[in-house]
């Protein structure tokens, strides 16, 4: 799944989760899909 075929709830889920410690943007995304 790209980027740009997630709908703007999952990529503002994405930036929020990757502004914890510890998660990056990659990590984000596999923790909002997973969600």
């Amino acid at each position: 799944m790209s980027q740009n075929s997630a709908g703007p709830e999952i990529l503002r889920l994405i930036e929020l989760i990757s502004r914890l410690p510890g998660l990056g943007p990659r990590s984000a995304r596999r923790v909002a899909l997973f969600l």
